[in-house]
């Protein structure tokens, strides 16, 4: 502690020579300026993130102001005033606020104090005029001085203490609460094979009650000139509050969003192009659409589980059933297969799905096909002759299609980039 303190005491007074006496002393033809400024100076964090260290940048920042401090050979070279005045006089601000403690990196900057203390001694002496008397430190004001370094000292160790404390209690915390669940379903599902189709069932259930479609609030058309209030479609449907309406309302644009990309066949990273936004932001800012990885990972998968299930549905209602099914080669080295299912009155339901390996078993008059994502390769983009739609290519795709032989026809095809 004593070390610390007397180191600290030799800069104070470094500092207080360069800030009191040498550099209100400069002569007057250093004129009053901005050439050397460094009023409201703060270390930019980006470089102290690269650098890795704040004085490192301090001390690039005192460089680029005096130029270096040395030739390319090695030989000296002394530091010139460009400007003086009050915005010089804050570079001793900026010093005592970087030199902490008595080793390490406080030698780049100690060495700017030399630099800077013989620069304007030099300025001084050029001039004729005489050098400032050094001032005299009492007892009194050395007891003050070492009494608040001791303070500081005390500071800094409690506020280390706290940090190594509450990091204990973050790695305890989280050591309670184990892994996350996704890590969990990536050890289950990776070191095990679920031949029960009822586990992937219930699970597509689950993931279907997520689906923006299971969601979303009918809520009809309007024109704008009946409804001014963006938000009387949704209160008309039953949702009074206004927070719950733009939620709802924010539901419904992802929502036709998400079927413009499925129905469209195109990549979700569509929705992050700019020229795409650009529209929707004119017609209505703060529309709430979210990006392309929150359509691939959450919204499209949840909706393909969901019209599954009720693909599923129609077919439960169906007995003798005719089972189907052919395939071509559309897609380079991968296959599309079209599942036909044919009932007694000719209605029809078919489940179009990119594969591999696919199981499919008739149990009591219902038909259930699974559908695993299986990997393509990436920039294939083929018609699906089966739905009718253009069915583009990404790393995972999975497109699902329903049609009945009657007013009502369902075609979804989605697509994950």
């Amino acid at each position: 502690m004593a070390a610390v303190i007397q180191r600290m005491d030799l800069l104070r007074w470094l500092l207080t020579q360069v800030s009191f006496r040498l550099l209100k002393s400069l002569p007057p033809s250093i004129p009053a300026g901005k050439l050397h400024n460094f009023f409201g100076y703060i270390p930019d964090p980006q470089k102290v993130v690269d650098t890795g260290c704040v004085r490192s940048v301090v001390s690039h920042r005192l460089e680029i102001s005096f130029g270096p401090r040395q030739t390319p050979a090695g030989d000296p070279l002394e530091i010139v005033f460009k400007s003086g005045g009050p915005a010089l006089k804050e570079l001793v601000t900026v010093l005592r606020n970087h030199i902490i403690g008595n080793a390490g990196t406080n030698l780049l900057l100690t060495l700017w104090v030399d630099s800077l203390t013989r620069a304007a001694v030099a300025a001084i002496n050029a001039s004729g005029n005489p050098l400032p008397r050094p001032t005299q430190v009492t007892a009194g004001k050395r007891l003050l001085e070492d009494k608040a370094t001791e303070e500081l000292a005390r500071k800094k160790q409690k506020q280390d203490e706290k940090a190594v404390k509450d990091a204990k209690k973050s790695e305890a915390a989280a050591a309670r609460r184990g892994q996350s669940k996704e890590q969990y379903v990536i050890l289950l599902t990776s070191s095990h094979d679920i031949d029960d189709g009822s586990l992937r069932d219930r699970a597509m259930t689950a993931n279907a009650h997520k689906s923006l479609g299971a969601r979303v609030v009918d809520v009809g058309s309007t024109s704008a000139g009946t409804d001014k209030d963006m938000f009387a479609a949704f209160r008309r449907a039953g949702v009074d509050n206004k927070t719950a309406a733009r939620t709802a309302h924010i539901e419904k644009t992802n929502f036709l969003t998400m079927n413009f990309i499925c129905h469209g066949g195109v990549a979700p990273a569509l929705v992050n192009n700019c020229s795409f936004r650009a529209p929707l932001n004119h017609l209505e800012p703060g529309n709430g659409v979210k990006v392309a990885s929150t359509f691939s990972s959450t919204y499209i998968p949840a909706e393909a589980a969901r019209v599954t299930l009720l693909a599923i549905e129609e077919l439960k209602k169906h007995y003798n059933l005719t089972l189907g099914y052919d395939g071509g080669t559309t897609l380079k080295q991968q296959s599309i297969y079209t599942f036909h299912v044919t009932t007694p009155d000719r209605e029809a339901s078919s489940l179009s799905l990119t594969v591999s390996h696919r199981c499919t078993r008739h149990n009591a008059g219902v038909v259930l096909i699974p559908t695993p994502i299986d990997r393509n390769p990436p920039g294939d983009s083929q018609p699906n002759p089966h739905l009718g739609i253009s069915s583009h290519t990404d790393p995972i795709r999975v497109t699902i299609g329903i049609a009945t032989n009657g007013s009502l026809t369902i075609t979804v095809a989605i697509s994950i980039a």
